[in-house]
């Protein structure tokens, strides 16, 4: 018969990904909670924990730079780890110019044309997350578009319009005129 070998016990961890931290501006970090899986948050900078850093966010006072990581609790009652994401403070530089906006073209626009729609420095995953919501001047929902892409045309009757994208837990809104 062959020999047996001893018994050994392992365990296996598996973290989320680095993309559930995002930065916003120069010096906060944040878990996209968007689906409202995670309860309770601690705040990791280069590996060591940091005091009082419980909350979905995390302002750094001195700016964000280094690896950012965070365990979070779980509607579950179980506790993961997001892995770490790396910011620089070049790259922080470069991403505070990229803000994130709407532009709508021709404004005003006439209702017997087409109104061109194009998201700006939305990333690929924020698109694909988005909903467009666009109510009139009075509070009615007009329109409610999800699948979108990174430029596309709507048409719309004469009015005043507030078009609003949704992704994640963040929104950008514009507005749009539409004449006869």
């Amino acid at each position: 018969m062959g020999t047996v070998s001893q018994k050994y016990s392992f365990s296996i961890t598996v973290n989320y990904p680095s993309d559930y931290i995002v930065s916003k501006f120069t010096d906060v970090v944040l878990v996209n909670n968007y689906n409202e899986q995670f309860t309770d948050y601690q705040w990791f900078k280069n590996g060591e924990k940091i005091e009082g850093a419980t909350l979905q966010f995390y302002c750094d006072p001195n700016g964000i730079s280094g690896i950012y990581s965070v365990e979070v609790g779980t509607a579950q009652g179980s506790k993961v780890k997001i892995c770490g994401a790396e910011f620089t403070p070049e790259e922080q530089a470069a991403t505070k110019s990229l803000v994130k906006k709407i532009e709508v073209y021709p404004n005003p626009a006439t209702s017997s044309q087409p109104i061109n729609i194009q998201l700006v420095n939305l990333s690929e995953n924020d698109i694909k997350n988005a909903n467009m919501l666009i109510i009139n001047s009075i509070g009615n929902k007009v329109m409610q578009l999800k699948n979108l892409s990174e430029e596309f045309e709507i048409s719309l009757p004469k009015g005043s319009y507030t078009i609003t994208i949704f992704f994640y837990q963040q929104k950008i809104s514009t507005k749009v005129i539409v004449n006869n």
